[in-house]
């Protein structure tokens, strides 16, 4: 690694993209390739933005060798469907339990240790069993942490869960759930992406491309609040 970033005679780095995404810096680079036997969304998306936010001189290309036979492959034989970006199932049974999250709707937590989103606050419960009862009996909110989530926080994560999503951001549903349509929202947040071809729109639904929900926190991040 100290010879790729110093000496211009050595032209060629191998890594792995768990590497890439926890440990190196790329900074030497103008074109990267990854390639890896397995998948894991997590460590690409590290990997990636790991190699594209270093303070490097010259813009750098990331592309992305998928491996044949891969697990989207056998998934997809077997009938499954990537119906968010780390979760398949068969065609009726997604989690809807999960989708709730992915549709950024309310929901209440039970129990210790639970979490919860309702009523404009995010905020879980203790985690010690004994310490929730005993605030129970005191008639005492057995909370541990709590956050107010404001509008506009509130149509960030709204957008961007759902482009987790195959499905996507029905932007009619955006604009009624918050009174503005996605498109004033976003305002040119989004123009990068789009020319990048990260982005597709259709009937009303905006969704990741095939490339985009490879490189989604490429989009994600512009929606986040400033």
């Amino acid at each position: 690694m100290r010879r790729f970033q110093s000496d211009p005679a050595c032209r060629v780095f191998l890594g792995q993209v768990k590497a890439a995404g926890t440990a190196i810096c790329l900074d030497a680079a103008d074109d990267v390739a990854m390639v890896e036997a397995s998948t894991v969304p997590g460590d690409n998306y590290q990997a990636y933005s790991r190699v594209q936010n270093v303070a490097s001189p010259q813009p750098i290309t990331v592309s992305w060798l998928s491996v044949p036979n891969s697990a989207d492959e056998r998934l997809q034989a077997a009938g499954y469907e990537n119906y968010e970006i780390s979760n398949w199932a068969r065609p009726g049974h997604q989690s809807r339990h999960n989708l709730t999250y992915w549709q950024n709707l309310p929901y209440l937590g039970m129990g210790a240790g639970a979490h919860s989103n309702f009523a404009g606050r995010r905020f879980s419960n203790v985690l010690d069993p004994q310490q929730y009862i005993n605030l129970l009996k005191l008639q005492q909110r057995p909370e541990a942490e709590s956050e107010i989530i404001d509008r506009v926080q509130e149509m960030s994560e709204t957008a961007f869960l759902a482009l987790r999503t195959a499905q996507g951001l029905h932007l009619p549903t955006f604009e009624e759930r918050f009174a503005e349509p996605f498109a004033s929202f976003a305002g040119n947040r989004l123009r990068t992406v789009e020319e990048a071809g990260l982005l597709e729109q259709e009937d009303g639904w905006l969704r990741l491309s095939k490339r985009g929900r490879l490189l989604g926190n490429e989009v994600f991040f512009r929606l986040l609040p400033d």
